[in-house]
Parts: structure tokens; C-alpha cells; sequence
């Protein structure tokens, strides 16, 4: 009994027919990804050990407690867009207990034209469903106070 090159090439067509799908699967998993990180984070208030007389820091007419400025980034790193139809509620980032949220505001867009609605509350910042394309950053400013916070994302 011979073998016929035709009965390899049959093979290796039928192997490739399962093989290439399932790569272009596992190569598609990672395709959308958005990613929070902490840019920078600042105390608003010096750390001397003795307070120092008549500084006092507001926002509003509200006297600050060991306030902090934080500048968060949300950004798609992946190859495809992610659609606001593809997740079910807003993007939220939580403080660790005991920090509380003064205020929230996005400081910067990449691209220009990108509109992100921000609202926060004590303990939370929430970015509304949006479309974020491959490359789209959003630069949020986040003042906090009591604790140096640490954020979580969800």
C-alpha cells in the first residue's frame, strides 16, 4: 500500500480547517480591553508634623481634612471599539473606606470630540455608557479627603 500525496495534503487542509479557527478565537479574547490606572497622586497638604497655623484647604466653602489629588486614566487598549451597548452599567471606580469623593471632573479627552458623563458621590466615581475606540483616553481629576485613597474598578 502506497501512500499518495494527495491523501497529505487532504490532512493537512482538515487539520488546518480546525486549527486556524480556533487561533483567530483565542486571538480575538483580548481584543477589547479597558484599562483604569493612576496616573499621579498628590497630598494637597503638607506633611509637617505640627499643623501649620491659619492654612486651611476648601472646595466650596467646605474646610478639607488630609485632602488629595488624584488623576485616574481610562483608556482602551485593545484593537476593537467597545460599544456602551456591550456593558450593562456605568464604569465605577471606588475609594477604600474611610476616603471620602469632594469632587470628580474629566480634565482631559483623547480625541477632542469624545464626551464622557461624569457624576460621582462619596465613595464612588461613574463614567455613563459610552463608545471608547482603540486609543481613546480619558483623563479624570479626583479630590479626596481623610485617607490616601485607593481606587477599585468595576
Amino acid at each position: 500500500m502506497t501512500l499518495d500525496w494527495k491523501f497529505y495534503l487532504t490532512l493537512v487542509v482538515s487539520v488546518a480547517g480546525v486549527i486556524v479557527p480556533i487561533w483567530l478565537w483565542r486571538s480575538d479574547l483580548h481584543a477589547q480591553s479597558l484599562r483604569a490606572r493612576v496616573v499621579s497622586q498628590t497630598a494637597l497638604e503638607p506633611a509637617v508634623p505640627k499643623e501649620v497655623s491659619g492654612l486651611r484647604l476648601s472646595v466650596d466653602g467646605a474646610e478639607l481634612e488630609r485632602p488629595y489629588l488624584t488623576v485616574l486614566e481610562l483608556s482602551n487598549d485593545g484593537s476593537r471599539p467597545i460599544l456602551a451597548s456591550e456593558y450593562e452599567e456605568s464604569i465605577e471606580l471606588h475609594v477604600t473606606e474611610g476616603t471620602r469623593i469632594i469632587r470628580a471632573q474629566v480634565t482631559d479627552v483623547q480625541p477632542k470630540d469624545l464626551q464622557p458623563k461624569l457624576t460621582s458621590d462619596a465613595s464612588s466615581v461613574r463614567l455613563a455608557p459610552l463608545l471608547i475606540n482603540p486609543g481613546d483616553v480619558i483623563t479624570i481629576g479626583v479630590i479626596t479627603a481623610k485617607v490616601q485613597p485607593r481606587f477599585t474598578a468595576r
